[in-house]
């Protein structure tokens, strides 16, 4: 059946709108982090300037809750993420 392929697809929204996993592969921490924030509805706050030119390989689950991202976050050595009043903050 030719119909089969498209049974999944959603030919009026565009696949970055509905995508529920978004790999950053080499990107900036200054472009990668206010698309999470956004979504989240929270603020970016960069107190380490260095930490925006970080690049990084992310996989970001957007039905992952945002503390869990955050730790997630964490792991990478040469930062520091938390969440206070409402803000994401990078030292």
């Amino acid at each position: 059946d030719a119909s089969l392929p498209m049974q999944n697809a959603s030919p009026s929204v565009a696949p970055n709108d509905t995508a529920q996993t978004i790999v950053f592969d080499h990107v900036t921490l200054d472009e990668m982090l206010p698309q999470i924030a956004a979504y989240y509805h929270k603020d970016v706050e960069f107190r380490n300037s260095d930490a925006r030119q970080l690049r990084f390989y992310f996989v970001w689950r957007k039905h992952e809750p945002l503390d869990t991202l955050l730790r997630r976050l964490n792991r990478f050595e040469s930062m520091s993420v938390e969440l206070k009043d409402n803000k994401i903050i990078v030292e």
